[in-house]
C-alpha cells in the first residue's frame, strides 16, 4: 500500500503535518495568527501539488526560511482562511483570563501586505549555450560553428523577471546557477534548461 501524500509541512521547520493548523509534531508550531494561518494553507494540499508541497519542505528545511509563494496560491490560502468560522476563546491555565486564539493584532509586527515570504530580489548566474550574446538568429550561430565556446556565455537574470520562482527553485544547480540550452525553432529561439552534466556534453560538443 502506497503512503498517504503529505498533507501540510509546518512553516517553521520543515516538517511534514496532518493537516495545516494542526500543531507540528517535531518543534510545536502552532499557527495561530492569521499571517501564519495563510502561510500553511499555502503549505498545503489545500493550495499545491504534492511535489511542490515536498520542494517546500526541502527549501525550508535548509535555508530556514520561507519560500516566496506565488500571488494565486496566497489568495487561494487567504480566501479558505478566511471562511474558516471564528475561533473560539480559551482560558489561561495560569491567569484564568480569556483570549482569542487567532491573536490577530499580532498582524501588525510582521506589516503583512500579503506577500508571504517576500525577500529582496535574487539575482542568478545562468550558463548559456547554443544563441550567442546579442543574437537575432539562426544565421550568426551557424557562422560560428566549430569555434570553441562559440556560442557560450554567461548571463544574470532576476527570479521573478527573467525566471519564474518555481522554475528557480526547480531547476537550479548545487551551485546556484541555471544551465539553458537555446535552440532555433521556427521563427523563435526555443529555452530549455538541462543539468549541468549535460551542459557540459553540450559545450564539448560544440568546441
Amino acid at each position: 500500500m502506497n503512503p498517504s501524500p503529505v498533507q501540510a509541512v509546518c512553516f517553521s521547520c520543515g516538517a511534514s503535518k496532518d493537516g495545516p493548523l494542526v500543531a507540528c509534531r517535531r518543534c510545536h508550531t502552532k499557527p495561530i495568527s492569521k499571517r501564519d494561518r495563510i502561510t500553511s494553507f499555502c503549505l498545503s494540499l489545500r493550495c499545491l501539488k504534492p511535489h511542490h508541497l515536498e520542494r517546500g519542505a526541502a527549501y525550508i528545511k535548509t535555508r530556514g526560511r520561507l519560500p516566496r509563494f506565488h500571488p494565486k496560491v496566497i489568495a487561494l490560502a487567504t480566501k479558505q482562511v478566511e471562511a474558516l468560522p471564528p475561533p473560539r476563546a480559551e482560558k489561561s491555565s495560569e491567569t484564568g483570563q480569556e483570549y482569542s486564539t487567532s491573536f490577530e493584532f499580532s498582524e501588525s509586527f510582521f506589516d503583512f501586505q500579503g506577500q508571504i515570504g517576500q525577500r529582496e530580489s535574487i539575482s542568478v548566474t545562468v550558463h548559456i549555450i547554443g544563441k550567442p550574446p546579442g543574437d537575432a538568429g539562426p544565421a550568426a550561430t551557424a557562422s560560428q560553428l566549430g569555434r570553441r565556446g562559440s556560442t557560450y556565455h554567461r548571463d544574470t537574470w532576476q527570479v521573478g523577471d527573467e525566471v519564474s520562482e518555481e522554475e528557480y527553485e526547480m531547476h537550479r544547480h548545487t551551485d546556484d546557477c541555471l544551465y539553458v540550452w537555446y535552440r532555433w525553432m521556427g521563427n523563435g529561439w526555443a529555452a530549455k534548461f538541462v543539468s549541468k552534466a549535460e551542459f557540459d556534453r553540450l559545450k564539448e560538443m560544440e568546441g
